[in-house]
Formats: structure tokens, sequence, C-alpha cells
């Protein structure tokens, strides 16, 4: 990935070792969902304002740093009380490689608000599962925060990552019936159940279509014996949406 400073991957392979990040949100994920965003980045005009501020090359690499970057600092893997400390330590990281004071920000920011666990916590309260940046005070931020938010639910098309998670977080062999509950759970309740819904991008919601019907045939194929019955993703799933302050006016 050209526009990922080898410092940063560097950085980023030492953050999965740090946290013990499982593959399934380790550096192929990184590297699946900045190649997703790029993507979904150059299918834009050129023309296209895609950060406010910034011009086309700046907004390209926070948008597709913000995708690399985006699950190395995670409630899943990172304890509550330490994830201000992580973030700040992302920002640091981001100066050193070249980053001004705002594209480093902003990364945080776009990173921050994407996650699924918030979307389905505003979606289950009522209100728009995007967020809207702008209540924030960043709306120029938005559409980069769709862009990568779209990147990382295109990889999400993938089972072997959701078996791989289950695997970790249950600590069971990938083949056992449990995990196949869950994963068939997190397929069917999350993803297929939604068919583009999630997605803020038209070229994301055409680029899911095929993915979709290959994920499909995945669960009639492999996953028709297990039964899900009487469960339902939004009442099973951990939400998590705590959202982390941090004062940018005190970094440099």
């Amino acid at each position: 990935m050209d526009y990922i400073p080898p410092q940063t991957a560097v950085y980023a392979n030492q953050l999965i070792i740090q946290h013990k990040i499982d593959e399934s949100h380790g550096i192929d994920h990184a590297q699946a969902v900045a190649e997703w965003a790029a993507k979904i980045v150059h299918s834009y005009p050129a023309k296209q304002t895609l950060i406010e501020g910034l011009d086309s090359q700046e907004a390209i690499i926070v948008i597709i740093t913000a995708a690399y970057v985006h699950d190395l600092i995670d409630h899943k893997y990172v304890k509550k009380e330490n994830l201000e400390s992580a973030y700040i330590d992302l920002y640091n990281h981001l100066r050193t490689v070249g980053f001004t004071r705002d594209t480093s920000k902003y990364v945080i920011l776009i990173i921050t608000n994407i996650s699924f666990s918030k979307r389905l916590t505003r979606k289950l309260a009522g209100e728009p599962r995007m967020i809207d940046m702008a209540k924030i005070g960043y709306k120029h931020l938005q559409l980069a925060t769709e862009i990568v938010c779209d990147a990382d639910m295109l990889d999400a098309y993938d089972p072997n990552r959701c078996i791989t998670f289950k695997v970790h977080q249950m600590r069971k062999q990938p083949d056992d019936v449990e995990i196949l509950r869950h994963v068939k759970l997190v397929l069917v309740g999350r993803i297929l159940k939604y068919r583009g819904e999630y997605f803020n991008t038209d070229v994301a919601r055409r680029i899911s279509l095929p993915l979709h019907e290959k994920l499909e045939d995945y669960v009639d194929k492999k996953l028709s014996h297990i039964d899900i019955t009487g469960l339902t993703y939004e009442t099973n799933v951990l939400v998590n949406a705590e959202t982390v302050a941090i004062n940018f006016d005190e970094l440099i």
C-alpha cells in the first residue's frame, strides 16, 4: 500500500503484538480495508473535495491511513482505561511520520466514529446509523468517515474473519457448534440482514452486491445445519459505544 509509510506498517505490527490482536483484525484486515478505501476514494472525480481544507492527495492519505489503522486500538482488545492513552500514542506516531496536527487529529476522529457497535447503538435508539460529524464540530470529515466506514464493512463479508475472531474470543475449535452458531448469527443478523443498508457511498453499495450473494451462498452451503432459531443479533451482541474524549489542544 503506497500511501502507508513503512514506519506506520512497523508500528501497526507492534500494536498487534502489544494488544494481542488476532488475525481477524490484524495486518491482513488493515491492508484489506485500506485497499477498499483506496478503491472507493479513487472512484470520485479528481476535483471532488474529500476533506475541506486539504488538497486531494492530503485527503487521500488521511482516509487510507485511517482505514489502515482503524482497528489497531479497539475495545475488543484494549481495556477501556487504556483507550485514551493508546489513541494519543497513535496521534504522536502520525506526527513523527509527517502528519500535521490537523491531519493526525482527523485520523483519530475518523477511526473513533466508525465502529459497528456505535452504529448499532444509534439504530437501536432510533437514530440514523451513521454519525453526523457536524454534531461534533467536524462536518468536513463526513465523507471521509463514511468512506472508511464502508471500506471496513466491505471486509466484513469474509466469513473466515468472523470464524477467526470467535475462535480467539471463545477458545474453541473452528468447527465447534457453539462457534458456528455465533458465526451464523453474526453473518445472518449483522451483514446479510441489511443488504447494503449500512453503506453510505454508492460505489461501496455496488461493490457489496456480489460479495453479498457469495456470502449468502456460503451460509446456505456451509451453515444450513446450524440452528439459530430464536436468536437475533441485536439482542445478543455486546454493544460497546464508549466515546473517548481526547483534548487535542494539549497535543503538539
